[in-house]
């Protein structure tokens, strides 16, 4: 079994500029009884900018842990390294004019000037989602509205790692859970691509085996 890993944001300290979804998301239904809503992903991601610091990482969270926007270094890295199960899909970027962004793609003390018309940010996409073993990972679905069948996730056990109730094709690389909402899981290829790059504003966190 090989082990993977989830991508999360490692910046909350106001280090790298924050990125804020735009749209991407389109609404196909909302449930007449617990009002939640149907989305699925649309192109093209747009993406802006909150207010703060001006400096863009080689990943970038516009929506939580859900999204991931990457510059053109992490996506030259993986397609260097033959990453499998992932894909890239260019973003909208919407800023004020004349507005100077300056990107720091690895952990470096000379950051890479560049104009914000002259960036090009990409949305990393997973190809696959596997299911989780809920029994064998600690954790149990409860079903929230019977009407459409939403769902959350009770967690029983956090120390408890994952374990995959699906198999994944052979050597896919980078994939989603459906249990797990819209989180990035990685392996450890990924990983060490990542780290040994020094790609900034993210950490893999060891999640499981599969």
């Amino acid at each position: 079994m090989r082990d993977f890993f989830g991508l999360e944001r490692h910046d909350y300290g106001n280090v790298f500029a924050t990125a804020v979804m735009l749209s991407g998301v389109e609404v196909l239904s909302t449930c007449a009884s617990c009002k939640t809503q149907t989305r699925r992903r649309t192109s093209p991601l747009s993406v802006g900018w909150a207010k703060g610091p001006n400096v863009i990482g080689a990943f970038s969270w516009p929506s939580g842990l859900g999204e991931i926007a990457v510059t053109g270094r992490p996506k030259r890295l993986f397609e260097l390294n033959n990453v499998s199960g992932v894909h890239f899909e260019t973003i909208t970027l919407v800023e004020k004019p004349h507005r100077h962004m300056t990107v720091r793609e690895c952990d470096s003390d000379d950051p890479v000037p560049g104009l914000h018309n002259e960036l090009v940010l990409w949305r990393l996409l997973a190809d696959h989602t596997a299911s989780l073993n809920l029994t064998k990972s600690r954790r149990e679905s409860v079903v929230d509205c019977f009407e459409c069948g939403d769902f959350h996730i009770n967690v029983l056990s956090a120390d408890a790692p994952l374990e995959l109730a699906t198999e994944l094709p052979e050597g896919c690389n980078v994939f989603r859970i459906r249990e797990m909402g819209n989180l990035f899981f990685v392996s450890s290829d990924v990983k060490r691509i990542i780290e040994d790059a020094g790609l900034t504003n993210v950490v893999c966190r060891w999640r499981g085996r599969y």
